[in-house]
């Protein structure tokens, strides 16, 4: 344990304890050209109390690593599963950017026209005029955090002041995306637009309100859209409370259990993760929820490499990490780019913090990789974990040699591939049947393979197998005990395809 992690963790240290030894949990194809990450890894985990999280790398446009650590429930001793979803909180961002980019090549928008001209019916309150500054905002100064809000500067982010901004338009808590953004435009600006940069959940905020009114469909959809077409399906955003998790996701941690207020009516305590902020009203900033392989399917999709098809032009993913004309980033290694932090080295970034959890996705120069790392905690020092967990990460990276051929993608979707004929068949027997089945899968050729259960509502309740299997035929057995009756689908995923088998449990 270091030195400097706070006595207050002590609590939570021992709920984790008790469960059972997390650095025991990991899940994923075992990758013995990549056996160090298992180690570096879990040694930065176990050092920041980390419950759980994953771990994911790209090589070539390849997922050649995908591990889950520790546990995704802890009361329950649930582990991790390398597809397991969790809030990204500001990797929302890129996201978003994404989504106006593509409007901007389409022609629908322009990075230099006003935004707010774009939001005609979300005027400020009744008896408020609006900062004539406002005019002056543009796309491309929401984009790179120019819009003239200094949270930094006067310690006020309205995006989690959604209770007093609610009784301040006389209207039921929390305040939506929509109402903040009304209640923020009867505000002065602090600072003059595209002057310089200050971090802005609010400004993204905007974004989210203006790609749906460009779009003509809500934010979520245009940017599922745009997602399905890097086969990322399994993002969207999140919810606030612990009862709406969506299928597949984690639960979440504040690393001292920290309690407060909730901003759901009557407002009383809640663990932070679970209503002492609102979730759905961050969605274009931080709301968004997904798994490490998806995470990795977008930041692909970005990423300006031959290996995957990008979902924008080249002229557009140059105007998203160029450097921005700020006074902030000249003869700086860095900057903030239109929804990307980049660096000299060509290497593009984002992180994300929320109360419950801690996010990164990069995509770096060094021999075509990207990877991402989430957790179910926001650990303390969170920038000491980070930094820590970068460095191990890298370390690791430059001593990969031989790097793996495979490509796990396929077996982290929820898309059906084209499976290749005769190569790959499941069968189940008894089916259906009150006790066990017997399932037969037969693969034509070695090759990762995922074999897991879902119920009716396509929530995952078991996962059978999920590692390398050879040539040939293989029986796995799939016990009903704890399975309510009714119908379950068994898929199996592997590099030559995918199939699929309906069984039936009886009570």
């Amino acid at each position: 344990m270091r030195s400097s992690i706070h006595h207050t963790r002590l609590a939570f240290a021992l709920a984790v304890l008790l469960a059972g030894p997390v650095s025991a949990q990991i899940t994923g194809v075992e990758v013995p050209e990549m056996a160090h990450y298992d180690t570096a890894v879990q040694d930065v985990f176990d050092d920041y109390d980390i419950p759980g999280g994953v771990v994911a790398v790209v090589k070539d446009g390849r997922l050649v690593y995908a591990r889950g650590f520790g546990l995704a429930v802890v009361d329950a001793a649930e582990a991790v599963e390398p597809d397991a979803r969790f809030r990204v909180a500001s990797i929302s961002k890129p996201i978003t950017a994404m989504a106006v980019m593509k409007l901007v090549e389409d022609g629908a928008l322009a990075l230099d026209e006003p935004a707010f001209a774009l939001l005609p019916d979300l005027p400020p309150p009744a008896g408020q005029s609006e900062d004539p500054r406002l005019a002056d905002v543009t796309i491309r100064d929401l984009l790179q955090h120019s819009g003239g809000w200094d949270r930094d500067g006067t310690g006020y982010d309205p995006m989690f002041d959604v209770v007093a901004i609610a009784n301040a338009l006389g209207i039921t808590p929390p305040a939506d995306d929509e109402a903040v953004i009304r209640y923020m435009r009867g505000r002065p600006l602090d600072f003059d637009p595209g002057t310089r940069y200050s971090y802005s959940n609010f400004g993204y905020a905007v974004l989210g309100a203006i790609v749906t009114r460009v779009a003509g469909q809500p934010y979520e959809d245009y940017v599922r859209d745009l997602l399905a077409e890097a086969g990322a399906t399994q993002m969207e955003p999140g919810r606030s409370l612990l009862e709406d998790r969506l299928p597949g996701e984690v639960r979440y941690y504040e690393y001292n259990g920290a309690t407060t207020p909730s901003v759901f009516p009557p407002h009383a305590l809640v663990p932070w993760p679970y209503g002492g902020f609102y979730l759905e009203a961050m969605d274009a900033h931080g709301g968004w929820v997904t798994s490490a392989p998806d995470l990795l399917r977008f930041m692909e999709a970005i990423d300006g490499r031959p290996f995957r098809p990008d979902v924008l032009s080249p002229q557009s993913i140059a105007a998203m990490t160029a450097r921005p004309n700020l006074p902030d980033w000249q003869g700086t290694s860095y900057w903030y780019g239109l929804g990307l932090l980049v660096n000299a080295f060509n290497n593009w970034w984002h992180d994300g913090s929320l109360p419950g959890t801690r996010a990164y996705v990069i995509r770096t120069q060094f021999q075509n990789l990207s990877y991402c790392v989430i957790t179910n905690t926001r650990p303390e020092p969170e920038n000491g974990f980070l930094n820590a967990l970068d460095v191990a990460l890298w370390d690791a990276a430059v001593a990969t040699n031989p790097w793996p051929t495979h490509d796990l993608f396929g077996l982290y979707t929820a898309a059906e591939p084209a499976p290749t004929p005769a190569s790959f068949t499941l069968s189940a027997a008894p089916n259906p049947f009150a006790g066990h089945t017997t399932l037969t899968l037969t693969l034509d050729a070695p090759q990762p393979v995922r074999i897991a259960v879902f119920d009716a509502l396509g929530r995952r309740v078991a996962v059978l197998h999920d590692g390398e299997m050879a040539a040939g035929t293989h029986r796995l057995r799939l016990d009903a005990a704890g399975l309510p009756g009714g119908a379950y689908l068994v898929r199996a995923s592997g590099a030559a395809g995918a199939v699929s088998r309906q069984v039936t449990v009886l009570r």
